[in-house]
């Protein structure tokens, strides 16, 4: 298995690029030249994010004030684990944190037919 400090570094510099206000072209080729710099795979990345105890998730559940179940929930969510291409990482690591505030705000995910994301309150309407 992958060095988890190692990991997780990769991982900050991959959501620091998914935040970026670029392109989705350059967001993958920024993110492929970090990728090959540091030699780990997309396979290798979806593997361990996981793993709760992995210092970047505890840092993003840190950072939404969640606990780490529910930034670990945000990720299944988003399938951001299932992630076959360099694209569809970075663009679930975005997802992810989109994920995680309508979690921490009470909205439940479940797929639509088409296998996208639909969002249920789950709080009592207003009176």
């Amino acid at each position: 298995m992958a060095d988890d400090r190692a990991i997780s570094g990769l991982l900050s510099q991959l959501d620091g690029i998914a935040n970026a206000p670029l392109t989705p072209n350059e967001r993958e080729l920024r993110a492929s030249t970090v990728l090959q710099g540091l030699g780990y795979s997309v396979v290798e990345i979806s593997a361990a994010i996981q793993n709760g105890s992995l210092p970047w998730n505890q840092g993003k559940a840190v950072a939404f004030g969640v606990p780490i179940e529910t930034w670990l929930n945000a990720v299944k969510v988003v399938r951001l684990a299932e992630c076959a291409s360099l694209a569809e990482l970075i663009s679930r690591l975005h997802q992810a944190e989109v994920a995680v505030a309508m979690l921490a705000t009470g909205y439940t995910p479940s797929l639509d037919s088409s296998g996208q994301i639909v969002w249920t309150s789950t709080r009592a309407p207003a009176k």
